[in-house]
C-alpha cells in the first residue's frame, strides 16, 4: 500500500458485511495504540469527508 491508494475495508461486526472505500493519506507509526481501546490503526484514510483510522491487514487495495 501507498499514499494515494483507493483502499476497502469491510466490517464485519454487523449482521451484514459493510464496505468502506477510502483514500490513503499516510501510514502511521506502529506505536500509535489506543490506550483506550487497546486498537492499533496504522492506516490514516479520507473516507466519506472524515479522516478515519484503519489496521492495513483488514484492508484490501483496489486501485485500477
Amino acid at each position: 500500500m501507498k499514499k494515494g491508494d483507493l483502499i476497502k475495508w469491510t466490517d464485519y461486526k454487523g449482521d451484514e458485511p459493510i464496505s468502506h472505500i477510502g483514500l490513503l493519506i499516510k501510514k502511521l507509526n506502529m506505536a500509535m495504540v489506543d490506550g483506550v481501546t487497546a486498537q492499533w490503526n496504522d492506516l490514516l484514510i479520507l473516507c466519506d469527508g472524515k479522516y478515519v483510522r484503519w489496521t492495513s491487514w483488514q484492508c484490501e487495495v483496489i486501485n485500477g
